[in-house]
């Protein structure tokens, strides 16, 4: 479904002596003309890509110690070239967006520059927890996760197949709501069932660094 904007959002008009080749002001990175001035044509779940690319741009451009911390944890002592490996990995700025509580510093700075439904995601999305799941049936790139955690399913959208994600497969992940609709942004992580009752507590507990030291202690990306 096509959605037009809210009309009265400052980005959906062309700002006075805001050229189409700047950068747009939401923080996107995109230039104006390809952003958020012709947002109001731009499918909305489309756009709530769009968003989650803005608020790990912020984090990487103002959590680089936090990152760094993350992937220390996620590597264990001294093991340098897993943590290089790590600080790259959309996790890392996952959990220093959510867990690691940068998605209210986006919040607080960005909020006023987003259209009106952009930003009405932004509560939700900080409401909704990473939990450990176990994998259901995809059928037309819609997965079925079941949550082992806290009980409950649900069903993400535009799903691709993954080799490694499998029926019965227990993964880390974090679906949030857009619309009617959940996504996971992030990559789901695959656990073997030794990881799941660590990571299960981790996540329950919502630290982010008990949650990567949890997850590389069973995982090394590669």
């Amino acid at each position: 479904m096509w959605t037009r904007s809210d009309p009265t959002s400052s980005l959906r008009r062309r700002r006075p002596g805001l050229s189409g080749s700047r950068a747009c002001p939401c923080g996107s990175g995109r230039k104006y003309k390809a952003c958020h001035q012709i947002g109001g044509w731009v499918e909305f779940e489309h756009r709530a890509a769009w968003l989650y690319d803005k608020m790990v741009r912020f984090v990487l451009g103002h959590a680089e110690a936090e990152r760094r911390a993350l992937a220390r944890a996620f590597a264990g002592d001294g093991r340098w070239m897993a943590e290089l490996r790590w600080l790259s990995s959309p996790i890392t700025a996952d959990l220093a967006l959510w867990e690691g509580k940068l998605a209210d510093g986006f919040a607080a700075s960005r909020r006023s520059l987003l259209p009106a439904d952009e930003a009405a995601l932004l509560e939700p999305w900080q409401a909704t927890r990473r939990s450990v799941f176990e994998i259901g049936k995809l059928v037309d790139r819609r997965l079925t996760l079941h949550d082992l955690v806290r009980g409950g399913s649900v069903v993400v959208d535009n799903v691709h197949p993954d080799r490694q994600l499998a029926r019965g497969q227990a993964v880390v992940a974090r679906p949030t709501p857009v619309g009617e609709q959940w996504r996971c942004f992030c990559p789901m992580i695959p656990l073997g069932s030794d990881a799941i009752d660590p990571v299960s507590r981790a996540v329950e507990m919502g630290d982010a660094m008990l949650v990567a030291a949890a997850i590389g202690s069973h995982l090394d990306p590669r």
